[in-house]
């Protein structure tokens, strides 16, 4: 499958699905390892290269996300609180506050010292960064990857 093709499916269009069926916790787990995955097809290397996640989740965040990202990633915050929590705890831990644009709370601020992720914002974000990779790729300034999914042939 093309690179833009899999974006679109499997991180743009499906995420968003799940955060229209109110699957929050899930979509933004899947945001979170979108950001390590676009950061996967930012460098040179295969995508199943070993020790690579801490690089190309900050590459991500550097290249493709709005500047806040990565100063908030500084001593790898994002990386740490963000992306081994919802990936290895399956919850977002003590440092963030998950929560709905309805909260009127701020994206990327803090509220009772924890740092608040707005999951629409959040989408929204992931999303730009998600077409900026596909513009880059569209224009050849990145090499494209194949991405394998014919495990879901049949279940479509």
């Amino acid at each position: 499958m093309e690179t833009a093709e899999f974006i679109r499916k499997y991180i743009i269009s499906d995420i968003k699905l799940m955060q229209e069926n109110n699957l929050h916790l899930q979509s933004v787990q899947l945001l979170t390892m979108s950001i390590e995955f676009l950061g996967g097809l930012l460098d040179g290397k295969p995508l199943k290269s070993e020790q690579q996640s801490k690089k190309r989740f900050n590459s991500a965040l550097k290249h493709l996300f709005p500047g806040k990202y990565y100063f908030l990633n500084r001593d790898y915050f994002l990386y740490d609180s963000l992306r081994n929590q919802l990936i290895h705890a399956f919850s977002p831990g003590g440092k963030l506050l998950l929560c709905k644009a309805n909260s009127n709370l701020k994206h990327l601020e803090t509220h009772e010292s924890k740092l608040v992720i707005v999951i629409e914002v959040f989408y929204e974000d992931v999303k730009m960064a998600c077409e900026k990779l596909i513009k880059m790729v569209e224009e050849d300034k990145i090499r494209h990857k194949h991405i394998h999914v014919n495990i879901f042939q049949n279940a479509e």
